[in-house]
Order: structure tokens, then C-alpha cells, then sequence
């Protein structure tokens, strides 16, 4: 009765597909004493994706989002901006 097709006794956490999607922040923001201007976010530094961090640098005054003030410093709420946008 088991199918690949079925989620009937598929691992809960990973739903069958043996991956889990999940950040891991030491990776994404290397070093926590460098500010959201100075590049904490490593991916943002890299020509590929340094049009986010513009984006961003424009968009952070109407969220009242830090930009030079350490990784470190910045609150819970504001961390998850920068994870998971507005």
C-alpha cells in the first residue's frame, strides 16, 4: 500500500523527500560585528546579488531598519525583516 505518492508513513519533518530547506545564520551573516551597510548579509556581496542590497539600503528608512549599527544589535523584529521581507 506504500506509494512515493502517498504521505501515509512519510517522515513528518521532511514530508517524504528526505530534505530539509532550513537557514543556517552563522552561514548568512558570517560575522554579527559587521552592519547591514558593510556587507553582514554575505550572499548580498556578491555582484549577483547586490541589487538586494540596494534595495534594501533604500527601503530601510520607511521600516525604521538600522543600517549601520551592528548585526548583533539589531532586534528580533527587525531580524525578520531582513529574513522574510514585509
Amino acid at each position: 500500500l506504500f506509494s512515493y505518492n502517498s504521505p501515509l508513513g512519510a517522515c513528518p519533518r521532511c514530508e517524504g523527500f528526505g530534505n530539509l530547506i532550513d537557514f543556517d545564520m552563522k552561514r548568512i551573516v558570517p560575522d554579527e560585528s559587521k552592519c547591514l551597510r558593510d556587507g553582514a548579509v554575505a550572499c548580498w556581496n556578491t555582484p549577483a546579488y547586490a541589487h538586494e542590497l540596494q534595495e534594501l539600503l533604500a527601503l530601510a528608512p520607511d521600516y525604521q531598519l538600522p543600517v549601520d549599527v551592528p548585526y548583533r544589535d539589531l532586534t528580533d523584529a527587525q531580524r525578520r525583516i531582513i529574513l522574510e521581507g514585509v
